[in-house]
């Protein structure tokens, strides 16, 4: 009776046993499959740990580029309005130069008209009361040994006087003043080189030549004198020059652009000074601009 008690017992003690395998060998196999989705999460995980600092860096960079950018940006603005301010500091700079280019033109003029007004006078003051003296005009060799083009025309009359000498009259009464341009362009132009203003238009006294640019002074006093240079397509650096030594400076041009630009001055002048106007810097590629007088030279005894 016991053997037959005990030997149930054994196999349903057998067959939980056997459960309870089955359910460990389940729960192994769901653990390893957790284990493995968790490794491979973590391994996803750091990947994208990665790739966000990758993208940390790049918005750095980015960042860095924007800065950078909005300086540039900052400096071009202020460029540009510095090129604004000198654009309009050109311009006018340029509507002086064109009022004094006027000025100097309505000048010469004047002193053309005062000329002539003296040539009249002289001719009133030499006419005799009797025809029986003869009334001469002679004229100025075309080219002097100097090369300079006098460009005057002298009046005189001869008459007699009481005690029968001849005395010759003088229509200009010590007036000096000249106004030349540039007829042409010069190009390439280089350092200390004298520039000739080669189209004369008034030339009083003829103590300007047209051939070598130079005004030499034949009457001692105070004189005016202005030049104007139009550089194309960057800038130029010119000097009056008395006697080889530099008296004045000019800037013309652009850095990018041609542009005019010139200066005046005051020199006081003995017999034989000489005068002219000369290139002391310029930028590559620059030459000067003379086709319409926007290059000019002038000079008149003030007293």
């Amino acid at each position: 009776m016991v053997v037959r008690v005990l030997c149930p017992i054994a196999a349903v003690r057998g067959q939980t046993l056997d459960e309870n395998d089955s359910i460990l060998k389940t729960n192994r196999d769901v653990i390893s499959d957790l284990q493995l989705r968790l490794s491979a999460l973590e391994h996803r995980r750091n990947e994208d740990t990665l790739r966000i600092r990758e993208l940390e860096k790049q918005q750095q960079t980015y960042q860095s580029r924007i800065t950078i950018l909005e300086k540039q940006q900052q400096t071009d603005q202020r460029r540009i309005s510095d090129l604004e301010e000198q654009r309009q500091i050109d311009q006018r700079r340029i509507s002086d130069l064109e009022n004094l280019t006027d000025d100097n033109q309505r000048h010469a003029t004047r002193v053309e008209k005062m000329q002539h007004r003296g040539k009249l006078n002289s001719l009133h003051k030499t006419i005799p009361n009797t025809f029986d003296n003869n009334l001469t005009f002679t004229m100025d060799e075309l080219h002097s040994p100097s090369g300079r083009k006098p460009g005057v025309f002298k009046m005189s009359t001869l008459e007699s006087t009481n005690s029968g000498k001849e005395k010759r009259v003088s229509d200009n009464a010590g007036m000096v003043a000249f106004y030349a341009v540039l007829s042409h362009e010069i190009k390439p132009i280089t350092s200390l080189m004298e520039i000739h203003f080669d189209k004369v238009t008034t030339n009083l006294g003829g103590s300007y030549s047209g051939n070598t640019g130079t005004f030499t002074c034949t009457r001692a006093g105070v004189y005016v004198f202005s030049w104007t240079v139009h550089a194309n397509p960057r800038y130029v650096y010119t000097e009056l020059i008395k006697n080889g030594a530099v008296t004045g400076k000019a800037f013309s041009g652009d850095s990018q652009y041609s542009g005019s630009g010139g200066g005046s001055l005051v020199l006081e002048l003995h017999q034989g000074d000489e005068v002219w106007v000369r290139v002391h810097e310029y930028a590559p590629g620059t030459y000067l601009f003379g086709n319409f007088g926007t290059t000019s030279f002038s000079g008149f005894l003030l007293q």
